[in-house]
Order: C-alpha cells, then sequence, then structure tokens
C-alpha cells in the first residue's frame, strides 16, 4: 500500500513538473495623441453613436375602413428574436407617428401591423435617412 502511495505521489510531481507557463504576448504599445488635431479620421465619419429616426407610417387596407389597426416596429426580424421598441395604433385615415433614437449600428427594423382580424403583415425598412415613411397593405 505504501509502494503504491509512493509510486503515484512520484508520477503526480512529475506530471506537475511537466507543465510549462506560456510566455505573454508582448503587444506593441501605441503613442496616445497628445491634442484633438493629430487624430486622424476617415472621410464620412460621424463621431455620433447613434440617432433620432421619425416614423410615418400608413396603412392601406380597404377591409378595414377607419378601423384601428395595431403596428409595432422592432429593430431586428421578430420572428428571430428581433426587440419591440415602438408600438402604437393606426388607420386608414390617421397615420402612426413616432420618434425613435435609434443605435447608429442598425441600418433596418421590421414593421409589424396587425389587422382588427389578427392578420400580420410585417415589412423591412431600410433607415437611410432621420424621416421614414412607410405604406403597409394588408
Amino acid at each position: 500500500m505504501i509502494k503504491k502511495l509512493l509510486n503515484l505521489s512520484v508520477l503526480a510531481v512529475i506530471a506537475l513538473s511537466s507543465c510549462k507557463k506560456e510566455a505573454l504576448v508582448d503587444v506593441p504599445e501605441i503613442a496616445p495623441a497628445k491634442v484633438v488635431s493629430e487624430i486622424a479620421v476617415p472621410v464620412g465619419f460621424t463621431w455620433q453613436n447613434s440617432r433620432t429616426v421619425n416614423f410615418t407610417i400608413n396603412i392601406t387596407d380597404a377591409r378595414f375602413q377607419g378601423v384601428i389597426h395595431a403596428v409595432a416596429i422592432y429593430d431586428g426580424n421578430p420572428v428571430s428574436g428581433g426587440k419591440l421598441m415602438m408600438k402604437g395604433s393606426v388607420t386608414t385615415i390617421t397615420a402612426f407617428r413616432g420618434k425613435i433614437y435609434l443605435s447608429s449600428q442598425i441600418s433596418e427594423v421590421f414593421v409589424v401591423s396587425v389587422a382588427p382580424d389578427n392578420t400580420k403583415v410585417t415589412q423591412q425598412v431600410a433607415v437611410k435617412s432621420a424621416d421614414i415613411s412607410v405604406s403597409i397593405a394588408n
């Protein structure tokens, strides 16, 4: 029993001593800019990381004249996990108007319209300007 314990401890010492630590990779140091005029900014770069986008959503559903439809705006496809950003109502007479403060990383949104009979229409909308107008036909 003592021989087995002695052999196991010798094997453990050999196994632990054979492990070596990896050397850390040297990362070159980047000198910080001392004044703002030293910063090189690419042409067309804006310092904004978010923007305000105004949405106007119209419904052209002849089946329900003047009846309220629900509308929702998502930051991605709602079927695959897009998050709700704004919700409201619209009729064929009155448009839905809303303002969303969007990240500059978001280049498209999904607008979902739900008719009174619970039929849904989803429309992918590119966000290329500060004013977006969408017309949905159910």
